[in-house]
């Protein structure tokens, strides 16, 4: 080999020992966090809290049961009347029309129907009666010191008006 010395270097310094930092710790307070933050931003605060729900497990669904219906008898036959259809009816008087009045001013066909109507012997005054367009022109009138006094309260009319009479009644 050959004559030369060799050198001997020192060894180098051993490195120091690096800590490795826990990265983990950081990383779950972070997803902690931000499930604080998600849940208070995307809950709106009218959820219902829900109440124990091992016991809403362990609760049965409601059973329902349909019966289903007999069977149907056998139809009855059918049976075929002929009639004659029934007469007419006679025209009804307006709901509310009265065939029977006194002293006043009563509207023909709401309060009073049409017809001819007759009131006794006065006790001594006038008895007036007219039948008017509503307006004031008078289609009829009949006026009586004494005795009865007959009346025709028509369609056409709108106000049948009596004062100082007995009460009128349709014959």
């Amino acid at each position: 080999m050959s004559d030369q010395p060799t050198q001997s270097f020192p060894a180098p310094p051993a490195a120091p020992k690096v800590k490795k930092r826990r990265r983990w710790p950081w990383a779950v307070g972070g997803l902690v966090l931000g499930l604080i933050i998600g849940g208070s931003a995307g809950g709106s605060g009218d959820a219902k809290p829900v109440a124990n729900t091992a016991a809403a497990a362990a609760t049965p669904a409601p059973t329902v049961t349909v019966t289903a219906p007999a069977a149907a008898a056998a139809p009855a036959p059918t049976v075929t009347v002929t009639a004659a259809a029934p007469a007419p009816a006679p025209a009804a008087e307006p709901a509310g029309a009265k065939t029977t009045v006194g002293n006043g001013q009563w509207l023909v066909g709401t309060d009073v129907a049409p017809g001819t109507y007759k009131s006794p012997a006065t006790d001594g005054g006038l008895c007036y009666a007219d039948t008017n367009d509503g307006e004031g022109n008078i289609n009829q009138q009949e006026v009586t010191p004494e005795g009865p006094t007959i009346i025709t309260v028509s369609k056409k009319d709108k106000v049948f008006k009596v004062s100082g009479c007995e009460d009128f009644v349709k014959q």
